[in-house]
């Protein structure tokens, strides 16, 4: 039997409306958005003003656990309820169970949704939920890309396409991605009125800098191996950093990526590179502290490339052609300088057709050294 027949049939199965408890807490809307930190990050300014039209005790906001944390100081006075992010079809039926019965002690008037490339599970949230209204935003270059691999599209969602009109100013001045304008147009389509750049421009207001302020933050290590910094360019832009600043150099990463830290801190140190060490293992919101208190940070398109530019820190971005313009690049400032290599195949979702990806290694280590010049006079003059 064909495996999208048989996901299909799990899939229409478990798209049965939610009993309600009797006793199921009211709000007037759901805010979802179940994704990755980074993802969170830009978000977090559209998330902040469809609290606005509502209030804070009349909104509960559907994250996942990644970002709860986050959510949790950004939004301390709103309910949050926890749901997985990306639940593929192996794991739907056990993790329907928990969100079915979560979801049954709520009762939401209204929904949004900021997740704009949905698979089945989020559709299936989205039903799960109940709301009378719901407000979502379809991609029309992902539509083909899902369609091949969802069954289930949850028909009582008030869906808008997206327009692909960033400005020119917008586009190849780096202000604004593809994934902010959908969350303004979805904005204007939930609410009315305009919605300004500034209104989704990501930025924290209750997160402050850590303690321990200034230094090198370096994030070397994307979600996926292609995109990697290349360790070659990585020397390269160390080695500048450190002839233009003695702050000491700390590797950032997750807890599975700690083995590949301290050795490649190891080999920086052979390479040269003073003062470079592995950060020590930090909670969501202290990771985000140390990004805020940074003197420079140094990554590939990853959460930390979002953080930086939400609090407008100084910061030198690595970035891949595989989903150029949708995620990144955008910036506050001047002081967020992105570096790619631009090829004919930009666009091609990280399905390489090199031998690696040259959006990246072509990257010349001028490039890199000119960047992070830039991002350095750039956070010391304003």
């Amino acid at each position: 039997m064909p495996r999208r027949f048989l996901r299909a049939l799990l899939t229409r199965w478990l798209a049965r409306p939610v009993r309600r408890e009797k006793n199921a807490r009211p709000f007037a809307m759901a805010i979802v958005k179940l994704d990755r930190i980074g993802d969170f990050v830009l978000a977090v300014s559209a998330i902040r003003r469809a609290i606005e039209q509502y209030g804070e005790d009349r909104c509960l906001l559907v994250v996942s656990p990644q970002a709860e944390p986050l959510a949790a100081v950004e939004f301390p006075a709103v309910p949050r309820l926890i749901l997985p992010a990306a639940v593929g079809h192996r794991r739907l039926l056990a993790e329907s169970r928990e969100a079915r019965a979560k979801l049954a002690g709520v009762a939401c008037a209204e929904a949004i949704c900021f997740r704009h490339q949905r698979w089945d599970w989020d559709e299936l949230v989205l039903l799960w939920l109940g709301a009378a209204r719901c407000h979502v935003l379809d991609d029309a270059p992902g539509r083909d890309y899902f369609a091949a691999r969802n069954t289930f599209r949850f028909a009582g969602a008030e869906r808008m396409a997206f327009s692909d009109n960033v400005s020119a100013a917008e586009s190849r001045g780096a202000k604004l991605c593809r994934e902010l304008e959908m969350h303004r147009q979805l904005l204007r389509a939930a609410f009315g009125g305009e919605v300004a750049l500034e209104d989704v421009l990501p930025a924290f207001t209750r997160i402050a800098r850590a303690a321990a302020r200034g230094g090198v933050a370096v994030l070397p290590f994307g979600s996926a191996a292609i995109r990697d910094f290349p360790e070659p360019l990585l020397v390269a832009a160390l080695r500048h950093t450190r002839a233009k600043t003695a702050a000491p150099i700390a590797l950032h990463g997750d807890a599975s990526q700690r083995t590949r830290l301290l050795a490649l801190a190891e080999r920086l140190r052979a390479a040269g590179v003073a003062e470079v060490a592995c950060a020590p293992p930090t909670s969501v919101v202290e990771f985000a502290e140390a990004i805020a208190g940074a003197e420079l940070v140094i990554t590939v398109e990853t959460s930390a490339a979002h953080l930086a530019a939400a609090f407008d820190r100084p910061a030198v971005v690595l970035i891949g052609g595989g989903n150029y313009g949708q995620f990144g690049p955008w910036r506050r400032s001047a002081r967020q300088v992105w570096v790619t290599h631009e090829i004919e195949c930009f666009g091609c979702g990280w399905r390489c057709i090199h031998p690696e990806p040259y959006c990246m290694t072509r990257v010349t280590p001028g490039a890199l050294e000119a960047a992070i010049a830039s991002a350095l006079h750039e956070g010391a003059s304003t």
